[in-house]
């Protein structure tokens, strides 16, 4: 009775264990983030990004009509219809 207490307490020490290691493994490898209010990006790339951002005309570039109205546009075209 003893010995399966044992094997119980080693089976319970190893699960622990590779818990444990596979929290150290992940923990290890993830990448450091930036703080709260500072830049992700350095300061170039990040000045860079918004004089690009300022360039593309409102929508993100898109269409007012959404990303299928030049399609539906073709479509028409090619049929000859209005709708």
């Amino acid at each position: 009775m003893r010995t399966r207490h044992v094997g119980w307490a080693l089976a319970a020490l190893a699960f622990l264990i590779a818990g444990a290691t596979a929290v150290f493994v992940a923990s290890a490898g993830a990448p450091e983030r930036a703080a709260p209010g500072e830049a992700a990006f350095p300061p170039a790339l990040a000045a860079h990004l918004d004089k690009l951002g300022e360039a593309l005309p409102g929508n993100g570039g898109e269409s007012s009509e959404g990303p299928g109205a030049a399609a539906s546009a073709a479509a028409r075209r090619r049929d000859g219809g209005s709708g």
